[in-house]
């Protein structure tokens, strides 16, 4: 109760623009659209889960996303992505506490986006939440960040899906070759936005991380720590205004999750 209490108190003054959420551009007016301090499984009723994975909270009062290795319709199923079941559109603002096991190789999904006459990204199901299940749909486009990565030194922010979704299948369907390795390399060039230093630095402890997107320009701080600051000049004068979110395990593992707050404007 005391710490529902507490988290809610901390929700209004940011909403206010007393406490965290600063704006990137000066300029104010965020408001709070989604609030998750995941005290009790209630909090997974928003939810929508692509891949193996099983879901709970801990506890502790944390969401805990543990991706399992299975077969699916005779395919080797063993990524997930859960993603949260409504969109949240503009300028947006996510954060939140995040840490994760060794190799899991994690993902933050943000601002995808339905296309091609699609309603919904849950238009359609994606059972072994495969990477070409997104970076290779051109039904939906979206930036995805690496996070969580303590075995790596670096970490990129990507844009898939969409028109760049030719690129990877191009690549997946060659053999290995020469060939296949010129394709990725297009494919990493035309995808990745900015590479930066891992920036969580320990499995251990909750890293936070706090995500802007004010029209191109994306802004990334861990800890308090500016670590990303780009502008996606390709979508300059038609960005990716706000859209889904969720967060992506690449292998079987676990990660924890905590103290989500998005904001809009």
């Amino acid at each position: 109760m005391i710490r529902q209490l507490i988290s809610a108190i901390l929700a209004t003054a940011v909403a206010g623009g007393l406490y965290g959420c600063k704006s990137t551009d000066g300029a104010g007016n965020w408001k709070l659209a989604v609030s998750e301090t995941f005290d009790d499984a209630e909090a997974l009723d928003s939810w929508h889960l692509d891949g193996p994975a099983g879901v709970s909270v801990t506890p502790r009062g944390e969401l805990q996303i543990e991706t399992r290795q299975v077969m699916i319709g005779g395919e080797k199923a063993r990524c997930s992505v859960l993603w949260f079941g409504k969109p949240v559109d503009g300028d947006v603002r996510y954060e939140f506490d995040a840490r994760g096991e060794l190799g899991n190789r994690c993902l933050f999904f943000f601002n995808a986006r339905p296309l091609k006459g699609q309603k919904s990204i849950f238009d359609w199901q994606r059972s072994t939440a495969k990477y070409m299940d997104y970076a290779g749909e051109p039904r939906m486009q979206l930036y995805t960040l690496g996070m969580l990565r303590y075995d790596q030194e670096k970490e990129n922010l990507r844009i898939v899906g969409g028109e760049l979704a030719e690129y990877l299948k191009q690549m997946e369907a060659l053999p290995r070759s020469p060939e296949r390795k010129r394709r990725n390399e297009i494919f990493q060039r035309k995808t990745i936005l900015q590479s930066f230093p891992r920036a969580a630095k320990s499995p251990d402890r909750m890293s936070h991380y706090a995500l802007t997107v004010t029209g191109a320009r994306i802004v990334l701080e861990v800890d308090g720590a500016t670590v990303l600051d780009v502008v996606d000049e390709h979508r300059r004068a038609n960005p990716l205004r706000g859209g889904y979110f969720g967060f992506r395990n690449f292998r079987p593992s676990r990660a924890w999750y905590d103290n989500l707050r998005v904001y809009r404007r």
